[in-house]
This record gives C-alpha cells, sequence and structure tokens, in this order.
C-alpha cells in the first residue's frame, strides 16, 4: 500500500472507538426491574425536547443534578419494594447475605464476578446503629448506585462475549441480556455467526425486539421525551387533557406499520392517515409521522409553531443537513428581533414577515433550506391542530424544495411533501444514517458509509426499506462487533 493510500485509510478507519457507556433512562429502569421483579416508577434525566437519540453522548452526561434526581429515585423505589427485597433474604447469617449480594450484584452489574465483600462490610457496619432492615436498604442502594450498575463497557477490539450481549440487548431491547443470551454468553458461543444471527432474528421476533423497533421510531419522530413536553396553560389548557391521547395514537400509528406494512419506511413518511383527537378535521390532511398531533406538538415552541425549528428538524431527520444556529451575535440579535416583529405584526401574513430573511446576505444560506419545510408545516398549530389561516390571514402552504442531487419537489401542501419525499432515494439514505446513530450511540461519519451504504442497500423488504431489515443489516456488520482502541 503506497503512503497516500496508507493516509487516506487511516482517515477514513473512524469506527466505534473503545468506551464506557452510561445506560439510558429507559435501559437503567429495564435493568432495576429486571433485578427486582417488579414494575417501578421511576423517572430522571429526561430533557424537555429530543434532538438526538437518548443514547447519544450528549444526552448521557453525568452532573451533579442528574446524579442527585438518580439517588433520590433509586432511594424511593428501593424503600417501596423492601418487603420484596426482605424476602430474598431469608436468613439471617453472614454467609446468606453474602449470596444474596452475588446474586442481587451479579444481576444488577450483569455480571459473574461479585465481591460481596465490601457490601458486607458496610452492611456490618450500618447495622448496630440503623437496624437490619434500614442496613440492607442501604446496601441495596450502593449495590443500584454503583457505577458497574449505571454503566457497561466495550474495552476491547474485538467485542468480549459479554461485552457483545450487552450491546445487542440494550440495542434492541434497551434491557439486559436475557438467560439465552447468557448462556451463549457462559459457553462462548455468540461471536460465532450463524449463532449471533440467530439471536438476532429471535430477539427481533421477542415482543421486546418489536418494541425496540417502535422506540427508534419515536425517537427519530423527536418523542423520545414527550412525557416531559409542555405547553403554555394560557394558550393551551387543553393540552394536559390531550397528551396521553396524542402519544397512544402515534404509538398505534408506528406499531400498525411495524406490523401491517413491516416496517416499511415509506409507510411511515406518508401511510395515509387522520386524528382521532381532532376528528372535525377536512380528510386529506394527515399523511405519516410528521403530521401526527404528538410530533406536531413535540417540535413546536410551548405558544407557537416554531417554525423554524420544526424546519430544521425535519431537514435533519430527512435529508440529514443539521443547519447550524447564527454564530454572529448581531447576526442573532437581527434574527430575534425579525422573528419577533414578525409574530407581533397579525396584519401581514408569517411568511412574507420571514422570507426577508432570504434576501438578507448573512441569513440567506440557511432560510433558503429552512423556509420550504417550515411553511407547508404551518398549517398545523402547537398542538397539532390542522388550520388554514393564522389571524384570520390565509396560509400558504405550498413550495419547492431542490434535493442535494438537483431534483426539484413541487407540493401544495405538508401531505403531497411528505408523499414525494418519501419515496426519494437521499431520504431514505438519510433514514439508514438515523438507524447507524441509534444503532451504534454516535453520529456516523466519512469512514462509515460502507456500513450505512450496505444497510441501506441490503436493507430492503421486497424492494423497500423497512425498519427490521434496517437494523438485522446493522447489527450483523463486522463494525458493531469491534471497537478501535484509541
Amino acid at each position: 500500500m503506497s503512503l497516500a493510500a496508507l493516509a487516506v485509510a487511516l482517515v477514513l478507519s473512524t469506527g466505534t472507538p473503545t468506551r464506557v457507556w452510561r445506560l439510558t433512562p429507559a435501559q437503567y429502569v429495564a435493568t432495576l426491574e429486571e433485578v427486582l421483579g417488579a414494575r417501578i416508577a421511576l423517572s430522571f434525566g429526561a430533557p424537555a425536547r429530543q434532538d438526538s437519540f437518548q443514547n447519544n453522548p450528549r444526552a448521557l452526561e453525568v452532573n451533579d443534578i442528574f446524579l442527585s434526581d438518580l439517588e433520590d429515585g433509586v432511594r424511593r423505589v428501593v424503600a417501596a419494594e423492601m418487603p420484596r427485597i426482605e424476602a430474598m433474604v431469608p436468613c439471617r447469617t453472614t454467609a446468606c447475605l453474602g449470596r444474596f449480594v452475588r446474586d442481587f450484584a451479579g444481576r444488577a452489574f450483569r455480571s459473574t464476578e461479585v465481591d460481596p465483600a465490601p457490601y458486607l462490610r458496610l452492611f456490618a457496619k450500618l447495622r448496630p446503629t440503623l437496624g437490619r432492615r434500614d442496613a440492607l436498604q442501604s446496601v441495596v442502594v450502593a449495590i443500584l448506585l454503583s457505577p458497574k450498575m449505571l454503566f457497561r463497557t466495550e474495552l476491547h477490539a474485538t467485542l468480549t462475549p459479554s461485552e457483545l450481549a450487552e450491546s445487542l440487548a440494550y440495542t434492541l431491547w434497551n434491557a439486559p441480556p436475557d438467560a439465552q443470551l447468557r448462556q451463549h454468553v457462559t459457553d462462548r458461543t455468540l461471536a460465532r455467526p450463524e449463532v449471533f444471527r440467530t439471536e438476532v432474528e429471535r430477539m427481533l421476533d421477542a415482543p421486546a425486539g418489536r418494541a425496540g423497533l417502535r422506540e427508534f421510531v419515536l425517537q427519530w419522530a423527536g418523542l423520545g421525551s414527550f412525557s416531559a413536553l409542555e405547553k403554555s396553560p394560557r394558550s393551551f389548557p387543553e393540552f394536559k387533557d390531550l397528551k396521553r391521547p396524542m402519544i397512544e395514537e402515534t404509538t398505534r400509528f408506528v406499531d400498525q406499520v411495524l406490523d401491517e406494512q413491516d416496517g416499511r419506511f415509506v409507510e411511515l413518511l406518508a401511510r395515509a392517515d387522520s386524528s382521532a383527537l381532532y376528528q372535525s378535521e377536512p380528510g386529506g390532511t394527515r399523511i405519516g409521522l410528521f403530521t401526527q398531533p404528538a410530533v406536531l406538538s413535540a417540535i413546536s415552541d410551548s405558544s407557537l409553531t416554531g417554525l423554524m425549528y420544526r424546519a430544521k428538524f425535519l431537514l435533519d431527520r430527512l435529508v440529514c443537513i443539521d443547519v447550524p444556529p447564527p454564530v454572529d451575535v448581531k447576526n442573532v440579535k437581527e434574527f430575534n428581533e425579525i422573528l419577533k416583529e414578525a409574530h407581533a405584526d397579525t396584519a401581514v401574513p408569517l411568511r412574507d414577515r420571514l422570507e426577508e430573511l432570504e434576501y438578507k446576505k448573512a441569513c440567506k444560506s440557511c432560510h433558503s433550506l429552512l423556509h420550504p419545510l417550515a411553511f407547508p408545516m404551518e398549517n398545523y398549530d402547537p398542538i397539532g391542530r390542522y388550520r388554514t389561516k393564522e389571524h384570520d390571514l390565509p396560509i400558504d402552504p405550498s413550495g419547492t424544495i431542490t434535493m442535494e442531487d438537483g431534483t426539484e419537489i413541487a407540493y401544495k401542501n405538508a401531505v403531497e411533501m411528505f408523499r414525494a419525499l418519501a419515496g426519494h432515494p437521499l431520504v431514505e439514505r438519510c433514514f439508514a444514517r438515523h438507524a447507524f446513530r441509534y444503532v451504534f450511540g454516535r453520529q456516523d461519519n466519512e469512514g462509515d458509509a460502507s456500513v450505512v451504504d450496505r444497510a441501506f442497500r441490503d436493507g430492503r423488504r421486497d424492494g423497500q426499506l423497512a425498519v427490521r431489515e434496517l437494523f438485522t443489516s446493522l447489527l450483523d456488520s463486522d463494525a458493531f462487533k469491534t471497537r478501535e482502541l484509541k
């Protein structure tokens, strides 16, 4: 290999680095439920708006607020579950407590190598002053707050059987490995290609597998933190009552696509739909995921549609263009003033008020990208209700998008826009990139192009891109099973 070719290879060799990876809130709760043998209510660390997947490093920051919320939540859960926990320690000898710690911490840490000695010392120190029950409770809290519970590791160039099992289980199920996966770890057979493929298929066939694919789709649609979403009670007092049926409606939609349409991407984006929440709407005003009231609410502001954010979000999700915020302070102030004036002036349509940004040199490069996706979405208010007017002025939702390959997509409204985008290969490939980001827990880069290309090519059912096939291709890649030593 020439020096030039070697240099290119090194630049493109940008696979997933070895890492210590924090569990997402959902993964931590699922692990906690597995350990306690009970359903629990625990919520922590959920941002109000989900711009990236929840397993992205930006969403997994560990700080004092996170740790405080986690500790408070775990203490409440353990206190409520103490009758169940005490039943796990039926005898009072040190040996009995040691067996409990090995089993309980082993399941919490997903490991057969547990040293019970530190926990036995903690129990012995606390028991004289707290009593047996409270000392046991403190031991359980210490186990559940241990870094070995909260984090998982990928520290080897080729993932060890236990690392591979955890990576597979937490990616597909958002839960720890089950008994069958753990057996493959014990007998060291999981890395065999035929065994691994069989396990992937088994896990996808399970209810938890379908739930995992649904979770990916919901997070891709911006609903990962919907439970934390709030609207202005003055502007939308009805939202608090609509919130639960909204997410239930969208969850049913996704499940129907996964079950009845084999998870085909075109159906996610362009399946004809209507909202049961807003039944008085005219027909033909909704299509696919991005005109669902829940999604529209999630990508809107508290009292306004937040049309620039909606457009920025759709550019990322549909064509993988990340529009950065203005970096010049003067431009930021100017933009905010224009936006403020645009929303305040109700005598002129908002579209006319904002289109002047396309003629400003500092704004044109971004807003010429944003506006074609922003204006069609104005037919839906901040809680996703269809409308044809804003402040009694007609909304013009028409436009034209120029794709990266030079093709132009003209449309009269959002329904036509999404229907046209659903069949475009650049949009499909962008979806494959987002699937990569979810499966690998990081942004893709140039060195990942071959993995994404393979998923884009192989992730099809009867010629159409499908969620399950995408995941199967990504999981069965060498890139999923290896890490780069840094």
